[in-house]
């Protein structure tokens, strides 16, 4: 021993450099060493070579797996749950029922309905969900009401596993609520889904029109103030149009009316309403009536305001794909009878789509109705309609006139141009055309070749 410890003083003695690269180390297999290092080799070259050593710039040891290691997450990782995040729909929490809805609606062999007002879902008239449990899971399909107050219409809340809609196939939503479904896996919808108004009636969440004779369109708050259009007013044998109804922007004026003894000013379209985060879930504004009854004739009626269209908001956990169409469209205002105005169109609804991802190849539509045409005389009994709008970015046209001293509606909002035209003034005056909706995507990935009417806004989900 003496003979070694003399041998190592003469080898520092002479300044050689000591090579250890051929001695093994053996891990401390968790046990801190004098020096306090953590368990592991000690590092022989420069500093950060070798994580977990002790030395003061490593980043700290974890013990395990990463959270989320070997998952893709699309929108994250959810480090405390040790999952990746999951899509969590605007206005509402998921939560407390995701896990429980097992139930699918797959219209492979039939049409659906599903009713905002009673919770049930049909496919070809057979029920998948009945009617009643609200706040519960009925055959794995989750439905509830949710009530954001201020002025806001209730929204029907319904989840499930999976949701398809075949090639020829429609879905229809009836009731006098907003829809909002949750769906834990994908959305594919190939055929037609619709909330649609129809005459005076609202699609579900959205506003009624005036129904006649210089009735304003039903209270429709929110945003920047009262959406509803208004009536066109009545003077002895003249009558203005009325307006059409506000959404995503301002509806159009009714037509002023004149003659050589009177004058008559049209209803004001509504005014923009809602905010840009679809949340409250709002559908569209009703138009107002058209002026009347004509002085002329006790069956001189104006024509009703278009309702406006219904709302739809659809959140899924994974890919919603459509190759299909989702329509929310405002009626058209009608045509005045008997030399009366024309009503004014309704406003479109609105579409909220949150995913991982959406793929959209089909279209999107949420556009106005058209306003009705003025009545010109007193002979005739009615004239034509403004057009429901329409599933793509085609305007739907305002009435057209059919005698003289009748003016047209004004088309609908759609596409680029989202407010609605304002009627024709004349003795007897066009309704104004109702405003487009609106449509919003919060996706992790968005692709869209297909139709989006009008232009949709843009984000990313929230994530729970």
């Amino acid at each position: 021993m003496r003979r070694s410890l003399t041998l190592c003083w003469l080898v520092l003695r002479a300044g050689c450099v000591f090579d250890p690269s051929g001695i093994a180390v053996t891990p401390d297999r968790g046990r801190p060493d004098a020096a306090g290092d953590l368990p592991a080799q000690r590092e022989l070259g420069p500093p950060d070579q070798r994580p977990g050593d002790g030395e003061p710039t490593d980043l700290p040891r974890t013990d395990g797996p990463a959270p989320c290691a070997g998952l893709t997450c699309p929108l994250g990782c959810n480090t405390a749950a040790n999952r990746c995040n999951r899509v969590k729909p605007t206005g509402h929490e998921v939560a407390t029922y995701h896990d429980q809805v097992t139930g699918t609606v797959n219209a492979s062999g039939g049409d659906v309905v599903i009713n905002t007002d009673s919770g049930e879902i049909t496919i070809g008239g057979t029920p998948v969900r009945s009617a009643g449990g609200q706040g519960a899971v009925v055959n794995g399909i989750y439905w509830n009401v949710l009530a954001p107050g201020n002025g806001y219409p209730e929204v029907s809340v319904f989840g499930m596993a999976f949701l398809g809609l075949a090639p020829g196939r429609a879905l229809t939503v009836v009731g006098s609520r907003a829809l909002s479904i949750y769906v834990t896996g994908d959305v594919t919808i190939a055929g037609t889904m619709t909330a649609a108004a129809k005459g005076p009636g609202p699609g579900p969440g959205g506003a009624a029109g005036g129904p006649n004779n210089s009735a304003a369109g039903a209270a429709c708050l929110g945003g920047e103030g009262e959406g509803g259009g208004q009536s066109g007013v009545s003077n002895n044998e003249i009558e203005a149009g009325g307006g059409g109804g506000g959404h995503g922007a301002a509806g159009g004026k009714g037509g002023d009316c004149s003659n050589s003894y009177y004058s008559a000013a049209g209803g004001a379209g509504g005014k923009l309403v809602g905010g840009t985060t679809l949340w409250p879930l709002l559908g569209g504004c009703g138009g107002g009536a058209g002026g009347g009854p004509d002085g002329w004739s006790p069956s001189g009626n104006g024509g009703y305001g278009g309702g406006g269209g219904g709302a739809i908001q659809i959140a899924a956990g994974g890919t919603i794909a459509i190759s299909g169409v989702i329509t929310v469209p405002g009626a058209g205002g009608e045509g005045g009878h008997y030399g009366a105005g024309g009503g004014g169109g309704g406003a479109g609804g609105a579409v909220l789509l949150e995913a991982d991802a959406v793929v959209l190849s089909g279209k999107v539509a949420a556009n106005g109705g058209g306003g009705g045409s003025g009545g010109g005389s007193k002979s005739v009994e009615s004239t034509p309609n403004g057009e429901d709008g329409k599933p793509g970015a085609q305007a739907a046209a305002g009435g057209t006139t059919i005698t003289a001293y009748a003016g047209p509606g004004g088309a609908g909002g759609a596409g680029a141009s989202p407010i609605g035209a304002p009627g024709a003034p004349e003795a007897n005056a066009g309704g104004g055309g109702g405003a487009a909706g609106q449509v919003r995507i919060n996706a992790g990935s968005i692709s869209v070749s297909g139709v989006v009417s009008p232009s949709p806004l843009t984000g990313k989900p929230g994530t729970w």
